[in-house]
């Protein structure tokens, strides 16, 4: 087991607190302040983050491919994990203080530069994070420490209303602004001790270039991995669906009003106290078992959801929302891990490492059906009439947003289940994949040593 320090896993980790910081709200509150305050019809909102998305489809592979070869050259991934940090705190600050005229070609640029910037940062320090240990218990741990500050991110930002800087408790344009400044100076407090402290982690690559065919052919080939991505794409086109709703349905639907704060805080708190339990559980099950058992309870929440009706005490709501968010602890944990023991498996049967291109395709597969599950929330939602402005809402608007935000993203993840069970790796695998890597390499070298000799 690598010798790694707390201090390397705060120094690379701390700095995705700013990121989420950042991210958060970009992700499932931005949608309802354009909605609610800039009147932007949520079919309109819908195309622009469908269009975001396929963007990202797009540029996902290709950020991956570039992070292994900036790895490659310079040995470390921090630059780009740095580039993007910064660029990210410049394209929020727009994304989050519109104009009063905002267009809707305003929107789409900024989000759209705002998710390009998000997509170098977080592919880069996702894939530096399977590289820093390969045990399978400290990899997990890794991305404890990672979820753990996107958990203190969370609360953060969701506890921002409550500062009296603000006369209301409840999101406006203003609390984005304020979030836009708050990111800026933890990125910039963050980024010092990640380039000074956070080791660079080892990597196990020997080619610079390699064709596209040829990692297509590794992506099709890794059984494990089209296992995780699939489970991946039902879960995440469910929780997507979840939170491009959950701000319109608190706050518009339910009008709890200035109590919206108050229920994301909870289940923030909720996810953080809850890592030291999940982190228990794959040490005693699996990653697989612990991550199935995580959205089977998304899905039991979620369905709950169904039963609110305005007037619902906000305390019920407090509780549902606390266990979807800890289940999304979970989930983080256990695909993230999951995936750096995938990059294992593929290094050892196609000989190649590819981290960044492993990361960058599941980013692009949780994207992709992330994004369409917004897409379709936000369209199915417009399309039976629900209007975030409005003061009362009609039978067939409120079936269509229960329908969005809760029915649909249970049937989805109940459908996952089943194949996260059938995750092949496990921890014995894993250490077998370890070592058979560790011969080969020694082999490698021992034939590089010959070939020198005998030159």
């Amino acid at each position: 087991m690598n010798s790694i320090k707390v201090k390397h896993y705060i120094s690379y980790s701390a700095v995705y607190a700013p990121a989420v910081f950042l991210f958060a709200p970009a992700a499932g509150i931005v949608p309802g302040i354009y909605a609610k305050y800039f009147y932007i019809e949520l079919t309109t909102i819908a195309s622009v983050v469908l269009l975001v998305r396929l963007f990202d489809a797009v540029s996902d592979p290709l950020i991956g491919a570039l992070s292994d070869r900036a790895l490659l050259r310079y040995g470390t991934r921090k630059p780009w994990v740095v580039g993007g940090g910064v660029l990210m705190v410049f394209c929020a600050w727009f994304l989050f203080s519109p104009p009063d005229d905002v267009t809707v070609p305003y929107l789409l640029f900024w989000y759209v530069s705002f998710y390009l910037t998000w997509t170098i940062f977080d592919i880069s320090h996702a894939a530096w994070g399977a590289e820093i240990s390969a045990d399978y218990s400290e990899r997990a741990m890794v991305f404890s420490w990672r979820t753990f500050f996107l958990k203190i991110s969370n609360i953060s930002f969701y506890g921002l209303p409550f500062l009296p800087l603000f006369s209301s408790s409840t999101y406006t344009p203003e609390t984005l602004q304020v979030a836009a400044v708050i990111g800026a100076v933890l990125m910039l407090a963050t980024l010092a001790p990640l380039v000074l402290i956070a080791p660079s982690g080892t990597h196990r690559a020997t080619q610079s270039t390699e064709s596209f065919s040829a990692f297509l052919e590794s992506v099709v080939n890794n059984k494990p991995l089209i296992m995780l991505v699939t489970a991946y794409a039902l879960s995440g086109f469910g929780l997507g669906m979840w939170f491009a709703l959950h701000f319109i349905f608190f706050d518009a639907y339910l009008q709890f009003g200035d109590h919206v704060a108050l229920v994301f805080l909870s289940g923030s708190i909720a996810g953080v106290f809850s890592i030291p339990f999940w982190n228990g559980l794959i040490r005693k099950t699996s990653k697989s078992t612990a991550w199935a058992i995580s959205t089977g309870l998304f899905a039991v929440m979620a369905l709950a959801h169904s039963l609110f009706v305005p007037g619902t005490p906000v305390a019920i709501a407090i509780v549902v929302v606390m266990g979807v968010y800890a289940s999304f602890t979970c989930l983080i944990i256990a695909v993230q891990s999951m995936l750096g023991d995938i990059v294992d498996y593929g290094t050892l049967k196609f000989g190649r490492a590819r981290a960044g291109g492993y990361y960058a395709f599941n980013t692009l597969i949780t994207k992709g059906s992330g994004g369409l599950g917004i897409a379709l929330a936000l369209a199915i939602t417009g399309y039976f009439g629900f209007v975030p402005s409005a003061d009362t809402f009609s039978a067939e608007a409120v079936f269509g947003i229960k329908l969005a935000f809760s029915i649909a993203p249970a049937i989805l993840s109940f459908a996952a289940i089943p194949i996260i069970l059938h995750s092949p790796i496990t921890e014995q695998r894993q250490r077998i994949i370890q070592r058979r890597i560790a011969i080969l390499q020694s082999r490698e070298a021992g034939k590089s040593v010959s070939g020198y000799c005998s030159e």
